[in-house]
């Protein structure tokens, strides 16, 4: 009876929850040329492994922050990449994306399926190289929006408790890849999905006061103004 009531839900609450955002988003025409790209240079190197997970990431952007349909070219693409050269971080990008396939599916066993998948392949690149901030905001932006049945939600705390212990000793770890600010506005939202307004606020204050991606940002100052 449980299995009836999660596909249920999931039919109900699944689609549109699942989000992996860049700091600095690219445009979609930017996104569909690195694919064009991408597409040629497999073609000549279908052993290059990094030109595979270029146009699975591409691939995954799009479908995420542009919702085209291409979950799957970037599954295939990413898992390609991956048997040429294994990658934690490609394994993890590959989690996501079959979050999303499952986030556009219109087959509630499907979606049960994406989500499991994708969770696994993301708690593996977790466990092969558990300091990688990649991949640690990967799954924590992830789960955080994944819903409530499949209790992922302390996961995502685990990973954003790791990465602010990071910050207070090793900031520099997140140079070159994205604003750690993202991680402290996550560990507020967190706080305020557990009710604790006074605490998540203190977070999202201390982020502001050290951010410094515009898009980032402006969702910070969203979440202090209760917009978010």
């Amino acid at each position: 009876m449980k299995i009836y009531v999660m596909v249920w839900l999931l039919s109900v609450l699944l689609p549109g929850t699942i989000a992996i955002a860049q700091d600095q988003d690219q445009s979609e025409a930017s996104l569909e040329k690195t694919v064009g790209d991408m597409k040629v240079l497999t073609a000549k190197e279908p052993d290059n492994a990094e030109a595979w997970f270029t146009l699975g990431r591409a691939y995954h952007d799009l479908a995420n922050s542009y919702s085209v349909d291409c979950a799957r070219e970037s599954v295939k693409s990413l898992e390609k990449s991956d048997a040429i050269k294994p990658s934690a971080v490609t394994r993890a990008y590959l989690g996501s994306a079959w979050t999303l396939i499952a986030r556009d599916s219109k087959n509630p066993l499907e979606k049960l399926d994406g989500v499991q998948k994708g969770c696994d392949l993301m708690d593996k690149a977790v466990a092969a190289d558990p300091t990688n901030v990649v991949i640690r905001r990967i799954r924590y932006e992830n789960n955080f929006v994944l819903p409530d049945i499949f209790e992922r939600k302390n996961v995502a705390e685990n990973d954003i408790d790791y990465l602010i212990g990071v910050l207070s000793k090793t900031p520099q770890a997140f140079d070159g890849l994205y604003d750690p600010a993202h991680v402290l506005l996550y560990k507020a939202k967190l706080l305020m999905y557990e009710n604790d307004w006074r605490n998540a606020k203190k977070y999202a204050l201390v982020a502001k006061k050290i951010v410094k991606d515009k898009a980032v940002a402006e969702s910070i100052e969203l979440f202090l103004s209760g917009k978010e």
